[in-house]
């Protein structure tokens, strides 16, 4: 789980407990992966990959898939 799309997944199924809506996860996946590649690792002790993920964590609980739960 060190992709930007592993950790998007993994945070959004633990959160929500589903599946979200194609956009949102794209747009979470972008903000996650910001200079990254699309396949490429993220180093998980690096504190700015912390920090993003703490924010897709935020940003998860503010969609509009969360509201409508």
């Amino acid at each position: 789980m060190n992709t930007a799309v592993s950790i998007v997944d993994y945070w959004t199924a633990r959160i929500l407990g589903y599946a979200i809506q194609p956009v949102t996860r794209s747009l979470l996946i972008n903000f996650m992966r910001q200079e990254q590649l699309e396949d490429e690792s993220l180093d998980m002790s690096n504190n700015r990959v912390q920090e993003r993920i703490r924010s897709v964590v935020s940003l998860i609980l503010m969609s509009p898939e969360f509201t409508q739960r």
